[in-house]
């Protein structure tokens, strides 16, 4: 027979373990990190569902449409925005210890996560992220938007902007200067100065009839001089297109994410004055705004 002392201390430790498994439960989180959510969206759901799907609709347009963040959610009325590594974002370094890693490279690592993980993409200015499927549909800014906002999210967060185009990233960059600023964000001058993991963005050409702002993609290799072609610096990049580039992944009518090589034509001082859109290939030269940037 038990006491009374021994019948209150098992009752007390039963209590106990009923309000951890009631915090654990509270404290999961329910909802998958695996679809666009900018940082700080603030974005609710309905409660009470078994699977919900939402759209929210950006702040901003992504060409002459809005642009569509595909939400997917769990009976939560909240939602978690990234799984990334603890940030400085005054710097936009990822911290573990007394390792540090650039932004760009957390940029790169992210992107090259997504292409090794891609089983489907699409070239399309709905955002639509399902990393479990392996399924990737965006645009060029919608990629690398998400790339950011997932690896660097203090470079993400200064845009000021919850679905930034390609505009906009290259608003930001030319008011940039050499050295780290807001976020890790810093200025390159050249071409041939840029690294794997760094980033190029051009302003629509003005004689192009293209809706889109401009486009935008990360640098994957180190860049060269086209022996073929005087002025023309050869650069490997990762980007979503709709139409691929010189040596590219994506093959003959495919869209979406891929890695290729493209082409910019600088001056006689190095500074770029426009592109190829197939680099060492195509002959027409697109003359537009391009800018360079780095996040430390």
């Amino acid at each position: 027979m038990i006491s009374r002392g021994k019948k209150c201390i098992i009752i007390w430790f039963f209590f106990v373990g009923l309000l951890f498994i009631v915090s654990s439960c509270a404290l999961a989180d329910p909802v998958t990190n695996n679809h666009f959510v900018p940082p700080g969206s603030g974005t609710g759901l309905p409660t009470g569902l078994s699977t919900v799907q939402k759209t929210v609709q950006a702040t901003s347009t992504s060409n002459t449409t809005g642009a569509t963040l595909v939400v997917k959610a769990y009976g939560t009325s909240s939602v978690t925005t990234s799984n990334a590594p603890s940030m400085d974002t005054s710097k936009g370094k990822a911290t573990a210890g007394k390792l540090q890693q650039s932004g760009s490279k957390l940029l790169l690592n992210k992107a090259e996560r997504e292409f090794s993980g891609m089983t489907s993409s699409k070239y399309t200015h709905i955002t639509y992220v399902n990393e479990n499927s392996g399924t990737y549909n965006y645009d060029c800014s919608g990629f690398v938007g998400y790339a950011l906002s997932r690896a660097v999210p203090g470079a993400f967060n200064v845009l000021q902007n919850k679905r930034p185009v390609a505009e906009d990233f290259y608003n930001y960059i030319a008011q940039c200067g050499p050295t780290p600023g807001g976020g890790g964000w810093m200025k390159v001058s050249t071409p041939l100065e840029l690294l794997p993991g760094d980033i190029v963005v051009w302003l629509k050409p003005d004689a192009s009839n293209s809706t889109s702002t401009g486009h935008i993609m990360i640098v994957t290799g180190v860049p060269v001089k086209n022996p073929k072609r005087t002025g023309e610096v050869l650069v490997q990049v990762i980007d979503s297109v709709e139409s691929g580039h010189a040596k590219d992944t994506r093959g003959t009518g495919k869209t979406g994410l891929g890695k290729g090589t493209f082409g910019i034509m600088t001056d006689s001082s190095g500074l770029p004055t426009g592109y190829y859109w197939r680099g060492g290939e195509s002959t027409l030269l697109q003359k537009t705004k391009i800018v360079f940037a780095r996040i430390a």
